[in-house]
């Protein structure tokens, strides 16, 4: 099967950046675009996906690069809580990593097909992973640190379906 030009440029750009995940104890799995890693409470991935349609356009390259926290018990603690969600119950939170910390839309999705803007881009993927990723990651599994800054922070990540809420009750049981 021949792969098109612009799924080449999505692959080495991904692989580039699942690869630059491994100094903070992810394994990039190839196949699937996904780099994952088991923190002290919960699953933590880092996604990278494409559209088709926008990359038939000549010359563009759609990439899309999600965080995700999940936690096998905490999907159970929902359902025995009462609560029933219409997306998985054990996700803590799934989002663009540029909506982590800040409020959508926009939904920020990059084009990286053009060759001379790719190493900013990429470049500014690694930062948003050093800093914001890391750190969302960071709070989940860190219970009374995400209380403390809660207080004077949002985390739009943490508010759909009150997740900030029952995830806190949930760590309740995981005190540091």
């Amino acid at each position: 099967m021949a792969t098109s030009e612009s799924m080449k440029v999505l692959k080495s750009v991904c692989d580039d950046l699942g690869g630059s995940l491994d100094k903070y104890g992810f394994k990039y799995r190839k196949t699937n675009r996904v780099a994952t890693r088991s923190g002290r409470l919960c699953e933590q991935s880092i996604y990278f996906g494409t559209s088709r349609s926008i990359n038939s356009l000549d010359g563009h390259v759609h990439l899309e690069v999600r965080a995700k926290a999940l936690n096998e018990d905490f999907g159970s603690f929902r359902r025995e809580s009462g609560i029933e969600l219409p997306i998985n119950e054990r996700v803590i939170f799934n989002a663009p990593i540029e909506n982590l910390f800040r409020e959508a839309p926009p939904y920020i999705h990059y084009d990286i097909g053009d060759e001379d803007e790719r190493p900013k881009i990429i470049h500014k993927i690694k930062t948003l992973f050093e800093i914001e990723v890391m750190k969302m990651f960071d709070l989940v599994d860190s219970p009374s640190i995400l209380k403390e800054y809660i207080k004077n922070e949002r985390i739009p990540c943490l508010e759909p379906y009150n997740s900030i809420d029952h995830y806190l009750k949930f760590v309740g049981r995981h005190e540091e």
